[in-house]
């Protein structure tokens, strides 16, 4: 499965018009993960927070689903290849691909440590181990 969402306003992947990867060195990037249950699946924990807000005095709150966020910084020689490393590492370490789903978003750092412009948004959907190839392919980062 292809991995969709990354901001392509200028068609190269980044807002400010540079394309992806092309600089020079190692790169750093801040990278944050988003871990939640996969639609359909029982999520106790929501079920809980949702039962108890309106205790609290907050009412009208529904379908409340518990997730996990991961943050990190990572080093590559391109953004490609971080991109690549980081789609690796969700669907294979970060996150149950049986029953959850991960976004993930990577934004270049300078030298500094400033994030620079245009972050990356990825949303992805690992595929299901043991289910063949069940008509998905292996996350990729579009290029």
């Amino acid at each position: 499965m292809v991995l969709a969402g990354v901001d392509r306003a200028f068609g190269c992947g980044r807002r400010d018009g540079r394309a992806l990867g092309k600089r020079e060195g190692p790169m750093r990037a801040k990278v944050e993960v988003r871990v939640h249950l996969r639609p359909g699946i029982l999520d106790p924990q929501g079920k809980a927070v949702e039962e108890s807000l309106p205790a609290l005095g907050f009412h009208g709150v529904s379908a409340v689903r518990v997730g996990k966020s991961i943050t990190f910084e990572i080093e590559g020689s391109d953004m490609e290849s971080i991109e690549e490393t980081v789609a690796r590492m969700c669907s294979e370490f970060l996150s149950n691909p049986v029953i959850e789903e991960f976004t993930y978003s990577v934004q270049g750092v300078d030298g500094a440590g400033s994030p620079s412009p245009g972050p990356a948004e990825v949303r992805a959907e690992a595929p299901i181990p043991g289910a063949g190839d069940g008509g998905m392919a292996p996350p990729t980062v579009p290029k």
